[in-house]
């Protein structure tokens, strides 16, 4: 919960054959849901949050390495997408935060696209700093669940 890292591998890839450990049950599914439940009471449900960073917040940077602070010591996975060139925000080693350069050239269509296509482990919160990419996440908010929320 609070983050500590010990040791860590960056660059690590791990294959994962979903439901491999359960195939030679016959309750499967009802297995897999008791776990999850179990975990959900155990350390309640997990959050996808995503800020977008423009350099148009960069004086309100403080309150934001807090709030991105807080949501990972919840449990929430965190990532920041900078808009390259842009000072990122300081925050603390955290194994829940996870920092992207994207390029310049068409950024905001880049983003818009990240967030749509993802299905499997949608995005709850999207924080922006750029009003206008802000209104089209609101304006297609049929393609993706995501809270929209303007720094």
């Amino acid at each position: 919960k609070n983050g500590y890292i010990c040791a860590i591998a960056e660059g690590s890839y791990i294959f994962h054959d979903e439901h491999r450990s359960f195939k030679k049950s016959k309750e499967t599914e009802a297995l897999i849901a008791r776990n999850r439940e179990m975990f959900f009471k155990m350390y309640g449900r997990m959050q996808r949050i995503v800020y977008i960073l423009t350099g148009e917040s960069v004086g309100r940077y403080d309150k934001i390495e807090s709030d991105i602070y807080r949501f990972a010591k919840g449990y929430s996975w965190v990532n920041i997408w900078l808009k390259e060139g842009v000072l990122a925000p300081k925050t603390k080693y955290h194994t829940n935060i996870r920092k992207r350069d994207i390029p310049k050239s068409n950024f905001k269509l880049k983003c818009l696209w990240r967030i749509i296509k993802k299905k499997k482990k949608p995005f709850t919160k999207v924080y922006s700093d750029d009003p206008i990419l802000a209104r089209w996440l609101k304006r297609l908010s049929w393609l993706h669940s995501a809270e929209i929320n303007p720094i």
